[in-house]
């Protein structure tokens, strides 16, 4: 017998019109930052880092608290920012 070649399954195109569902954006983001940065927001890595998180606080402490990780964007607006440098703060444990 002779095998039939399938069609590999379509992927996402890179020409066609990204999604324009409604991006859920964390509590306690500020609107000029969650314009910026909707398209992050709406990332799977991003879903997939707020699952890690919330499983990690399930079964311990965590800091910061949840209500501070973005005090950052709360105390910054988008209009004052001219160089934003990544890092990590050490926290007591």
């Amino acid at each position: 017998t002779v095998a039939k070649k399938t069609k590999p399954a379509a992927g996402p195109s890179l020409f066609e019109e990204p999604p324009t569902e409604p991006v859920a954006v964390p509590i306690g983001v500020p609107d000029d930052w969650a314009a910026a940065l909707a398209d992050q927001f709406g990332q799977p890595c991003f879903a997939e880092l707020q699952r890690f998180v919330a499983a990690e606080r399930a079964a311990g402490e965590v800091f910061p608290d949840a209500a501070d990780v973005f005090n950052a964007f709360r105390y910054t607006p988008l209009s004052a920012v001219r160089v934003v440098i990544l890092g990590q703060d050490p926290y007591p444990t």
